[in-house]
């Protein structure tokens, strides 16, 4: 390259190694850094290009680390705005080394020029791998951020890209994690999520009035898919229900939350929550429970109205499970069944009323859980007659599955 090209590298006295490079302006070659670390450094290695802007020829940086270092890869490229050449950062970790390797490059918001950052990890390596690119507003050049993991490294893998609202360039990002099992996070805006709505009953009516619901209450991005199981029993009341829809639910769950992103369990009771759990990775929400934990954010102690006294003892052991005995006023019985309820939720409204009215008066409790699969529509008239806040389990299930998703950290999804 000509004179006045300008290239140091070297080892330095405190056992780093960085090289720099700079491209006259006049110059149509590429800029190529390469970095190489000695085995008994502790230090950095740093590799980092700025190219000039009349110059048309690509910026090129290369770090590789010695295994044996414990220091962190740093590679870094930077162009000017007025460039039409690429930026690319690569960085590859050796595998025995605990080290973190960052690739990072930005562009100028006036350069048409694509940002392409690759980070590549050694399987054995326990080191984070991390790559991020940022683009300029006013930028029309795309932002590239790809990461590649090992499915035996231990170590996570991060790839972000930012974009601002006013750039019309797209900005791609992925992560690989095990061969077969999509990486997912938190849903961007624009990504669509789906969620299993599973009613255990047969109930064809029953199935009907929930799908209703969560297709109300599903919040923004979410998509539901409501099913039931034959051969459930058609209400579920009594013990012996609770464990034929328990059985049926672990044995038809893992099949039909293939492909969704989290389950709902549509029965008052929860049967069969806590061994679907430990099946499937999504999160799998129960209407009983997302109730009762809701509730109990408005303070105090909540009251369960429901069907009748039969049900008692079966939630009370619900409540008992969820650990929530000391957050519990009472549990109100009433005179009807599940197939009322599916029959005419609206018709209930009265039950609901003195049920909740001696919850509050002769109780003392400071809110209403109703934990019917099919009356959450009663939820705002009934509070609007008692004063208290009253919590309906399928609204609550489906807003506690939509803050999970949206706040879920990486994981492994059904797919």
């Amino acid at each position: 390259m000509p004179g006045r090209d300008d290239a140091r590298g070297g080892i330095g006295g405190d056992g780093s190694g960085a090289v720099t490079a700079h491209e006259e302006s006049r110059s149509t070659g590429p800029v190529t850094v390469t970095a190489h670390e000695d085995p008994r450094s502790t230090g950095p290695v740093t590799a980092a290009a700025h190219e000039d802007p009349r110059s048309t020829g690509p910026v090129t940086v290369t770090a590789h680390e010695d295994p044996r270092s414990t220091g962190p890869v740093t590679a870094a490229a930077h162009e000017d705005p007025r460039s039409t050449g690429p930026v690319t950062v690569t960085a590859h970790e050796d595998p025995r080394s605990t080290g973190p390797v960052t690739a990072a490059a930005h562009e100028d918001p006036r350069s048409t020029g694509p940002v392409t950052v690759t980070a590549h990890e050694d399987p054995r390596s326990t080191g984070p791998v991390t790559a991020a690119a940022h683009e300029d507003p006013r930028s029309t050049g795309p932002v590239t951020v790809t990461a590649h993991e090992d499915p035996r490294s231990t170590g996570p893998v991060t790839a972000a890209a930012h974009e601002d609202p006013r750039s019309t360039g797209p900005v791609t990002v992925t992560a690989g994690a095990r061969p077969g099992v999509a990486a997912t996070a938190a849903p961007a805006r624009g990504t669509r999520r789906s969620v299993l709505v599973l009613n255990p009953n047969s109930s064809a009516v029953a199935t009907g009035r929930i799908r209703s619901g969560a297709e109300l209450w599903a919040g923004p991005g979410i998509d539901v898919d409501v099913r039931s199981l034959p051969g459930g029993p058609a209400g579920i009341d009594s013990g012996d229900d609770i464990a034929l829809a328990a059985a049926l639910t672990l044995r038809e769950a893992p099949r039909l939350a293939a492909g969704r992103d989290a389950v709902v369990i549509a029965c008052g009771h929860d049967p069969g929550l806590a061994e679907v759990r430990g099946l499937l990775p999504v999160p799998v929400v129960g209407i009983a429970e997302a109730a009762m934990l809701q509730a109990c954010l408005y303070g105090g102690r909540f009251a369960v109205p429901v069907f009748s006294p039969r049900s008692v003892p079966l939630v009370r052991g619900l409540v008992h499970r969820y650990g929530l005995d000391a957050r519990l006023a009472s549990i109100v019985p009433m005179a009807t069944d599940t197939a009322a309820a599916v029959r005419d939720p609206e018709a209930l409204l009265d039950q609901y009323v003195r049920a909740g009215r001696t919850a509050r008066d002769r109780d003392a409790a400071d809110s209403l859980v109703l934990i019917g699969s099919v009356v959450g529509a009663l939820a705002p008239a009934l509070e609007a007659e008692l004063g208290v806040p009253v919590v309906a389990g399928l609204p609550a299930a489906l807003a506690l599955t939509g803050a999970l998703l949206t706040h879920r950290t990486p994981q492994e999804s059904i797919r």
